[in-house]
């Protein structure tokens, strides 16, 4: 079989827009093909990212400066989720592959919360976004052990 390679851009940057930290992070180093999400914890960041060619995904920890930490495949706990249509016109579908208990939250694009559900044990959701502005938003996946938000688009 054909093995792909691809990269990965990870920039973090100050409140006035400068460069901190960052750049191309290589598929030999982090086997990525798209980055879901990164949230800032304490200690540094954490993030969500994909691989399209192995349909992996993975949770990964960098610390202050951008360096790996810890990446952890997290198969058998928030794992293949499908968010669709996206972009999204009228009601959006989360499908997921195990059953889901925690909580929902969806974001506009300067993280302001704008609904947030607790669910128990489902496998798919559906939300009506047709009173939604045009944009870009997030959507939150949270347990009590695992954070994972996802972007889609609203036209």
């Amino acid at each position: 079989g054909h093995f792909q390679t691809t990269n990965v851009y990870i920039i973090k940057r100050d409140k006035e827009g400068d460069y901190e930290w960052g750049g191309i992070y290589g598929s030999s180093y982090l086997p990525l093909t798209h980055i879901g999400g990164i949230v800032e914890v304490e200690d540094g960041y954490v993030l969500v990212g994909g691989n399209r060619y192995s349909e992996q995904l993975w949770l990964v920890k960098l610390n202050e400066e951008g360096l790996f930490t810890n990446t952890e495949e997290i198969a058998g706990k928030i794992t293949d989720i499908k968010l669709y249509p996206n972009p999204v016109e009228g009601e959006l579908t989360i499908s997921l592959s195990i059953s889901f208990t925690g909580q929902i939250n969806i974001f506009n694009s300067l993280g302001q919360l704008l609904q947030n559900e607790s669910v128990d044990n489902i496998r798919q959701v559906n939300y009506p976004l047709t009173d939604y502005p045009s944009g870009y938003y997030w959507i939150e996946l949270q347990t009590p052990e695992n954070r994972i938000t996802l972007p889609f688009v609203k036209q």
